[in-house]
Parts: structure tokens; C-alpha cells; sequence
């Protein structure tokens, strides 16, 4: 009894369906006004903005060490990693629950968004108020309590940064990355400034807060003119 066979035409036939699904899954998946384009190019801006800063960072990061020296960049760093601190326990959880309910229901939007960046500022002027207060019963008279209050000052304005939520609820990172390398770069130039001139450390507090701010509003900026 002879083996059954399938004909050499169904054979081809069924070659090229399967050629073609895929073919229209890779199409499906790079279209950029597909679902798996927008994550595609979503990710694509995020990883770019990733070895941006890194490779700007440290080069700036590298001079500003070495003029500063191990003790007033000590400071620096110290003033800056205690602001941050404070702030990301002032916001922990929110940015996940925000997305989700942009995600599930963009027609909220305006309070969502709403509800989410005042939340923000608001607990960014009180961590404001708390770390002047606190530094000013430990750390007055010191280097870093100067810095402190310069860094805490931006953190309400930094609080506008929760726009970005908006734009990783809907893949639009690109608005996002704008914004912070955009905050990253005038930054970074002034602190080449501040080097060539010679400022002392409060200037480079300045100079942090002055990105911290910018980056904030540029998100409002974007923001504004994305869905204006």
C-alpha cells in the first residue's frame, strides 16, 4: 500500500500562507502605527536616552569630581541622593496606579492627570519643607545644608515630571525623552560654564536644581503643546 502524499501544488500553497502570516507579522510588529511598532519605537527611544545620559553624564560627572575634589562633591552627591530619596518615597506606587487608569480610561484624562501632578506638588512642597526644616536642626552651619535648601526648592517644580506619565501611558516616550535630555543638556552646559569660570560648590547646587526644574517644565511645555 502506497504512502498518502500531498500534492506538490498544496504543498506550495501552503508555504507561501505561511510565508506570508510571516511576513505580516514581522510588518505588524515594525509598522509604526501598529500596537508592536509604537513598542518598537517606544523602546527604541528609551534605550537611546539611556546611553545619552550615561555617556553625557559621565563625562561632566568625571570633570566636575575632579574640580570639586572628594569632599565637596561628597556633599553634593549627599544633598542630591537625600532630595531624591525623599521624593521617590513621596510618590512610590502612584506612577504604576496612574498609568493603569490612563490606560483604562483615557477619557479621564484631564483628572487623572489632574488628581496625580497636584498630589505630586503637594507632597514635593512638603518634603520641601521637611528637609529644610530637618537640615536646619542637624545640618545648619554646615556645607550641606545650603545645598540642601537650593535642591529642595526644585522639587516642586520637578513635580511636573508626572506629565510624563501620560506619555508612557499611550507609548509616546519620545515627548518624555525630549524633555529630560533636553533638561540634561542645558544642565550639563552650564556646569561646563560654572568649571571655566571656577564657581564654587552652592553653583553647582544651582546648577542641578536648575535641571531638576527645567526638565520639569518642559514636561508642562510638551504637555501643554502635545494635547493643546
Amino acid at each position: 500500500m502506497e504512502a498518502s502524499s500531498v500534492p506538490p501544488r498544496r504543498w506550495t500553497t501552503r508555504a507561501r500562507r505561511l510565508a506570508a502570516r510571516a511576513h505580516g507579522e514581522v510588518r505588524a510588529r515594525t509598522d509604526p502605527k501598529s500596537l508592536g511598532g509604537q513598542v518598537v519605537l517606544n523602546s527604541g527611544w528609551l534605550i537611546g536616552e539611556r546611553l545619552l545620559r550615561m555617556v553625557l553624564a559621565f563625562i561632566v560627572t568625571i570633570w566636575v569630581i575632579r574640580y570639586l575634589g572628594d569632599e565637596d562633591y561628597g556633599v553634593l552627591a549627599y544633598a542630591l541622593s537625600v532630595t531624591m530619596l525623599v521624593d521617590v518615597v513621596a510618590t512610590m506606587g502612584m506612577r504604576s496606579v496612574v498609568v493603569r487608569e490612563l490606560v483604562e480610561d483615557p477619557e479621564r484624562e484631564p483628572e487623572i492627570l489632574g488628581s496625580a501632578v497636584g498630589a505630586r506638588v503637594l507632597g514635593a512642597v512638603v518634603s520641601a519643607v521637611l528637609i529644610i526644616g530637618i537640615g536646619w536642626f542637624v545640618a545648619a552651619g554646615s556645607k550641606s545644608f545650603p545645598v540642601l535648601v537650593v535642591l529642595s526648592l526644585s522639587l516642586p517644580f520637578s513635580a511636573l515630571g508626572s506629565l510624563d506619565l501620560a506619555f508612557q501611558a499611550y507609548l509616546q516616550s519620545q515627548y518624555a525623552v525630549a524633555a529630560r535630555i533636553g533638561g540634561l543638556a542645558f544642565a550639563s552646559v552650564l556646569r561646563i560654564v560654572l568649571l571655566l569660570l571656577g564657581a564654587p560648590l552652592i553653583a553647582f547646587a544651582i546648577a542641578s536644581a536648575v535641571e531638576l526644574t527645567g526638565i520639569g517644565l518642559a514636561f508642562a511645555t510638551m504637555y501643554a503643546w502635545k494635547r493643546g
